[in-house]
Formats: structure tokens, sequence, C-alpha cells
């Protein structure tokens, strides 16, 4: 059998690591040290109404970010027996209902009690003259005894609804519902208060939202639910909300990092974030900064400008749109 061996590729280019014809290239790439400064007359200063602050240095804590839902609470804290608290307009309804039906309960069991009080007065009227039996005023008490007990039940049923619905609704009283995961729970800080921010209002100061003291609730997916409450009427029901818990381990409190206000960040159209130096008065260059997060007001940084560096808080975007052209 003959045997015939094929070579191929012996007179081809030689095969590389990268494409001959890549599909893009950089031509003049500039780096970032020599960015363009861009430099603003002094009216154009003026009217921007420019404000600079320094690159501070801020002890920054280790914590724990999960999205919370506000819900309407319905008892004090301290009532274990409490119902849920609220956590939609549909189970607000529905509550409104019960409690008008317990109320119902209430009022029909004190109109039952009076009467039978009533009766036992009679009875007892007529027993003393003499002109009644016994027997009619044993029944009357014992008709007066059962009518207190249904107004007790009554009563009980109607506290397990906890306040009232229309009470609640108008109350500024708020809980902060979070779905902390099991394996979480022994590194977030329960019994210290939490930092509440609105979405899309991370330059706003937090609110400060003390811990619920109430047995945790189990949830699915292996979770605890634990609340959080504060007062704030604008926060409405089922609302999205983020909530900031302090770590509690041993090596939570980490090393001082950079700082800077939260106004003073920049994102470009790839999530980039950045500042503007201030080079002088009327000039300023732009600088990358890589975010940890924001607490309050502030916004953390693992790398940026040297601190002492002043940057720009006011008209940050009038700067980067000037920068790539989009104001005037």
């Amino acid at each position: 059998m003959k045997r015939f061996i094929l070579f191929l590729g012996l007179t081809g280019p030689a095969l590389s690591a990268e494409p001959a014809n890549p599909p893009s290239k950089v031509e003049n790439p500039i780096p970032e040290a020599a960015l363009p400064t861009l430099k603003l007359t002094p009216r154009a200063v003026e009217r921007l109404g420019i404000a600079t602050a320094a690159v501070t240095r801020k002890a920054a804590p280790r914590s724990h970010l999960y999205p919370g839902t506000v819900r309407l609470p319905l008892g004090d804290a301290s009532d274990a027996l409490a119902p849920a608290p609220i956590s939609g307009p549909e189970e607000l309804r529905k509550l409104a209902e019960l409690q008008a039906v317990a109320d119902g309960a209430v009022a029909s069991a004190k109109a039952a009690l009076d009467a039978a009080a009533q009766a036992r007065q009679r009875a007892e009227t007529l027993s003393a003259a003499r002109a009644g039996s016994e027997r009619v005023l044993d029944e009357a008490k014992a008709a007066e005894a059962q009518a207190r007990a249904a107004l007790t039940t009554a009563t009980q049923t109607r506290a397990l609804l906890g306040k009232p619905a229309l009470q609640v609704t108008t109350a500024a009283e708020r809980w902060i519902a979070i779905a902390l995961p099991a394996t979480d729970a022994g590194r977030a800080d329960l019994t210290q208060p939490a930092q509440i921010r609105t979405p899309g209002t991370a330059d706003a100061k937090p609110q400060i939202a003390k811990p619920v003291a109430r047995p945790t609730t189990a949830l699915p997916g292996g979770c605890v639910e634990v609340l959080f409450e504060l007062t704030d009427a604008t926060l409405t029901t089922g609302q999205q909300v983020e909530v900031e818990i302090p770590d509690k381990t041993k090596d939570a409190a980490a090393a001082t990092v950079l700082c800077v206000p939260w106004s003073a960040i920049v994102h470009d159209a790839t999530g980039g974030a950045w500042v503007y130096e201030q080079k002088t008065a009327d000039s300023f260059t732009r600088r990358r900064v890589s975010l940890i997060r924001v607490t309050g007001t502030d916004a953390l940084l693992a790398a940026g400008p040297p601190e002492g560096t002043k940057v720009v808080t006011t008209g940050v975007a009038e700067l980067f749109g000037a920068e790539f052209g989009g104001f005037k």
C-alpha cells in the first residue's frame, strides 16, 4: 500500500497571534496623563458658578447594601402580636374591609351588652320588689355575662388587625423591609441604624432608620426579613429604597480612602467616573477616578487625584459638555 503525506501551508503566510487586518485600531492615542486642559473665560467661570472642594481622606468602614421596600406599620415595634406591615395598596384595601367588619362586630357586641345589662337591672328591680322570680334574674345575669364575653372576643379580634387603616395612611411612620440572605446574618450589624436612600438621589443626605425589635421571619430562598423604622410621610407603600447596613466583622473598619463630594463625579458614555481638577482659577483638567461607593453626600474612591487636590463640585456637567462640544 502506498502512503501519501500531504503538507499544508508550507508556502502560505506565517501564522501570527494577531490578525493581519484588525477590525479596529486607535490612532494617536492620548494617555490620561496628557488629557487636554479646559480653559474658560472669567465670564464663563462666573456664569457657571464654579465651586470646588479639596480631595480628602475618610475612614470607610465596611457596609452592605440591600434593596428595601417601604411598608406601613400596623402596630408598635414592641407589640409582638401586631400584624405584618402593609406592603401594597391592595393589602391596605383588604385590611380596611376586615377592620370594618371587626368594628361592626365590636359595635354589635357593645349594643348586646347594653341590652343585657338593662335586662339584668329590670330583673333585679322586680326581684327586690318580689314581683319577679329568681330564675329570671339568674337568666338575665347569665345573658349579661355572655354578652360581656362576646364583647371581649370582638375587641381582641379587632386589636389583632392593628391600627385603623385611615390612621396608618395619614401617619408619617414607615417601616423598611429587606430580605437579608441567611449567609449575611452573621456579618450585617442589625443592632445599629441603617442608612436609607431613594434610588436616583445619591447626592441627597441619607435618612437614618432604627432597627425594629421584632422576631425575624423566614422568607423563601434562604432569606430572613429584617425591618427598620423611620419617619417620612413622603415614602409611599411599596416604594423601593436602598438600605446600607454596617458590617460587624473584625476587619470591618477599613483604612482611610480618598473622598470627594458626590456632586464632583461625572460619568461618561461607557460608565467611567471622572472629576475635574482645578489647575488655575479658570483652567480645569479631567481626571479618572475609581468609585468604591457613595456614603451620604460623599463618594469614596479607590483611586483618584491625591489628597488636597481641588476638584469642581458645581458646574461639572457643564465642563464635561464644554470639553466635548455639548455646551457653549
